[in-house]
């Protein structure tokens, strides 16, 4: 897709060029399903091959996922950090090149521990450096409007809906090995592509989408980008309800990783197959797609932090659904409601922040969020494999988990009243 536009040089002169963003959100959609959507829509369909062929239990055969996540944490502040001294087209291309290396060395594994090593040194790292934190930079410095909308599209976890089947399907007819080196070839493909990679428009003479001379949006991304107020971490920690915000979005957040990593082994132990429960993850993934523009939309009209809560409330009742049937459509539905709910915690996290502290406070509060809901996301998966280890049945899990919604969406809606109360959060 091309987009013309017409540009004022220094001397007044005009030229049309033709604006390259548009292919630069191309291959951002690319390489951020490659880096998220290959790993995690193949994972939880791996666990019970995992734990089969290595003769090791649940806990362990679920816990390579958690080490992706994280890796995905500790990571991110150095990746943030690179992406300042070196070009966003070689972080990529690393983080590629270390993914299509360790699907490589799985084929290879002798142990399970060796597994959980690849996944974590070389697929952890290669999904940290190819994936949101690159893909987001770029997105930001070529498109000024419609810039919320690209990064919708480069976000969209199509392959986290499409790839569980073809996971599926693989490791069904083929086996493991094979699904290891398909998921290698990919990323040994989408190299290539990335080198084409411009981190700015004004290396090759452009400019970000909504600053081209006259355009109407010039004057406001030049307001937006005046310096503002620095909220930092230190003051940050020392606001109670930043806590209370952080520790009920790691209970959610723990609660997809969990669910991804687990939905296929629980529903297999109900007699259902492997092709079939894997497309549970599929529907995990679509839900995700449309979670963020539904939420969003409802949290225009209510608030951010009580669509949380309606969300907490939301996952209280399909999780207890998970209890009592094994119905396969019912089954798939629950799966899309759950990704819905799940892929709405990223922008109603930020957007909560901003609704309670203000703008400023975004970037420490988010960023340090993440690394608060750290031992939730890593220790969910973990968690539920050890109480399914003692009890022979994911009930306790599922049990742990509405109790934690539950009292997510009473912080929630807590922080809700409290907010409309007095306006803005000290």
């Amino acid at each position: 897709m091309r987009l013309s536009f017409t540009r004022t040089a220094g001397g007044g002169s005009e030229s049309n060029v033709k604006f390259s963003g548009w292919w630069m959100a191309a291959i951002a959609f690319i390489a951020q399903n490659c880096a998220m959507g290959l790993t995690y829509g193949s994972y939880g369909t791996l666990v019970n091959d995992l734990q089969e062929m290595y003769g090791t239990s649940r806990a362990v055969a679920a816990s390579g996922f958690s080490l992706i996540v994280l890796v995905l944490a500790l990571l991110s502040p150095f990746a943030g950090y690179l992406l300042t001294r070196v070009s966003v087209k070689y972080v990529m291309i690393a983080g590629a090149v270390l993914d299509c290396i360790g699907y490589l060395l799985l084929t290879q594994a002798a142990s399970i521990e060796m597994v959980l090593v690849i996944y974590a040194v070389f697929i952890g790292s290669g999904t940290c450096l190819l994936g949101i934190l690159p893909t987001s930079y770029l997105v930001s410095t070529w498109f000024v409007r419609y810039r919320a909308k690209v990064f919708g599209f480069v976000c969209a976890p199509v392959l986290i809906f499409l790839f569980p089947m073809v996971s599926g399907y693989l490791l069904t007819n083929f086996g493991m090995t094979t699904l290891f080196m398909v998921n290698a070839v990919i990323f040994a493909a989408i190299i290539p592509l990335l080198f084409f990679v411009v981190e700015r428009p004004e290396k090759i003479g452009q400019r970000p989408l909504g600053l081209e001379a006259g355009s109407p949006d010039a004057g406001t991304a030049a307001a937006a980008a005046a310096p503002e107020p620095v909220v930092t971490m230190s003051q940050m920690v020392k606001r109670v309800p930043f806590w209370v915000l952080s520790i009920a979005i790691g209970v959610l957040s723990g609660a997809g990783t969990m669910f991804v990593t687990h939905i296929v082994p629980l529903t297999r132990e109900e007699g259902i197959d492997l092709q079939t429960a894997s497309t549970f993850l599929s529907a995990f993934g679509g839900g995700g797609v449309l979670g963020a523009f539904v939420f969003g939309a409802l949290a225009d009209k209510i608030g951010a932090v009580n669509t949380l809560a309606v969300t907490s409330v939301l996952q209280v009742i399909v999780w207890v659904f998970l209890f009592y049937t094994t119905d396969i459509s019912v089954l798939f539905a629950i799966s899309a409601l759950i990704g819905m709910c799940c892929g709405a915690i990223v922008p109603l996290h930020g957007a909560s922040v901003s609704e309670l502290f203000g703008r400023e406070a975004v970037g420490p509060a988010v960023g340090l969020g993440y690394f608060l809901k750290t031992p939730f996301i890593f220790g969910a998966p973990i968690f539920a494999g050890m109480l399914r280890d003692m009890d022979g049945s994911y009930s306790t899990a599922l049990l742990v988990h509405v109790v934690g919604f539950a009292l997510s969406a009473l912080l929630f809606f807590m922080l809700y009243r409290a907010f409309r109360g007095i306006g803005r959060l000290a």
